[in-house]
């Protein structure tokens, strides 16, 4: 048969190593821009929730801590070409 097999074993193993590495670390940019805010930000209040913020990034990334503990649920909806199919379930 003409095309490309993938299993769908694969595919789960993907999807779930990108969920953890969601759950786990922040975009570059978004950890940038919280540190922007911290140093730009005068209130006592903010500092402090910017501080923790900022804080709970590092601590996620090296401890494999989630980000949120309310994380939501994942739907995933994924495209695939005409010559591939998925095998296996």
């Amino acid at each position: 048969m003409i095309g490309r097999a993938v299993a769908v074993e694969r595919i789960s193993e993907l999807i779930a190593g990108l969920c953890l590495e969601a759950n786990f670390r922040a975009r570059p940019d978004v950890k940038a821009k919280l540190e922007a805010a911290l140093g730009a930000d005068n209130s006592t209040a903010a500092r402090t929730v910017l501080e923790q913020l900022v804080a709970n990034i590092e601590i996620a990334a090296d401890d494999r801590f989630p980000l949120c503990q309310d994380c939501g649920h994942v739907t995933v909806f994924a495209k695939v070409g005409q010559d591939v199919r998925i095998e296996g379930g």
